[in-house]
């Protein structure tokens, strides 16, 4: 009986020795292990990545990989295989790892272990808030509305459309554009509407006009979203009413300033050809043209008025030679003798 307890023994401790033992330890771990693949993927397409390492120099070698995420969810595929999946929103922020095994039997095994890799999930534009149907909008003061959504990457193009009689035409408008992270808001802060049409000429009138605003991301062409909501217009008429009297002003006044620049500029070509008037009488004088004074107490010519003028002529000498000479002569006239209509001047040389 001790005999048979010793050989269990024996038998247990060599197993236990085979086991563990420097030769019959488990297999070493693969090295330099990385998930690899496009991890930033749109919603909605296909994600495709695999699992990357370097086996060890001796055998066992892996022969399958397990993906695991941070949910709990382990996907089991063969070492040359990829992984596969389509992507949602709620795979988004998602890590993963990967694993490869190594084993030797079931008890006997080893895995390496990636760092953890995050899926980025590209997606057009979505509502985040309750949409609101009902707008104001007071002409002439700040006006502003504001629609937030969340997009990745952010939206690039928005649209606005007056909808009337179910036909639609695009709206000429500002606006600006603020986002946070993958949270974006458009607020509209003017627009361009067509005058309408029959209204009532009353300040406090209220015009309602029904809009569609689309939002796009270049990234989903063929995705958008859409605002439907009516917009009621509170005072367009009185706004109308003033700029017809500024438009009234303006035009009175540009009008009475052409007036008055006519006038100034006609004045002044008046006074321009009298005087050219003046100089043309003046220069075209001879020189051996008598001038007579007039004596301003008595009205009239004075009696006798003695004044100098130049001749320049030609002159015979007695041999009958010409030259060309300057005189002065002195011309005494006498008013009380021929009448102020009749002067009959007496040439005297100076």
């Amino acid at each position: 009986m001790k005999i048979c307890c010793s050989i269990i023994i024996i038998g247990v401790c060599f197993v236990c020795r085979f086991v563990n033992g420097s030769g019959n330890s488990p297999p070493p771990a693969p090295t330099d292990t990385r998930v690899v693949g496009d991890l930033i993927v749109k919603e909605d397409e296909m994600m495709k990545i695999s699992c990357k390492f370097t086996q060890s120099t001796t055998p066992p070698v892996s022969h399958r990989v397990v993906f695991s995420f941070d949910n709990g969810t382990a996907i089991e595929s063969s070492v040359n295989q990829s992984y596969m999946a389509t992507v949602t929103m709620e795979d988004d922020g998602r890590a993963i790892r990967c694993h490869p095994f190594v084993e030797m039997s079931q008890i006997l095994s080893n895995r390496g272990e990636s760092p953890p890799r995050k899926i980025r999930v590209l997606f057009s534009p979505k509502k985040i808030d309750k949409e609101k149907h009902r707008y104001n909008w007071s002409v002439g003061s700040e006006n502003s509305w504001e629609f937030t959504f969340k997009s990745r990457p952010l939206a690039d193009k928005v649209i606005l459309f007056s909808i009337k009689n179910d036909s639609m035409s695009e709206v000429n408008f500002r606006y600006s554009n603020s986002s946070i992270g993958d949270l974006q808001t458009i607020a509209i802060t003017a627009i361009q509407l067509p005058k309408p049409r029959d209204r009532n000429p009353q300040d406090d009138e209220v015009i309602s006009q029904q809009l569609m605003l689309a939002v796009y991301s270049s990234a989903f062409p063929t995705k958008h979203i859409v605002y439907l909501f009516d917009l009621d217009i509170v005072g367009y008429n009185r706004v109308e009413l003033r700029q017809r009297k500024l438009l009234l002003i303006y035009t009175g006044s540009a009008v009475a300033g052409f007036i008055l620049v006519f006038v100034l500029v006609w004045k002044f070509m008046r006074c321009q050809s009298k005087k050219a008037r003046a100089e043309a009488d003046t220069d075209g004088k001879d020189d051996d043209t008598i001038y007579s004074t007039v004596d301003d107490e008595k009205g009239g010519f004075a009696k006798e008025n003695r004044l100098y003028v130049n001749y320049n002529g030609d002159v015979e000498d007695d041999a009958g030679s010409s030259s060309n000479e300057q005189r002065v002569y002195k011309v005494t006239y006498n008013a009380a003798e021929f009448g102020t209509d009749k002067i009959n001047p007496t040439y005297e040389t100076n």
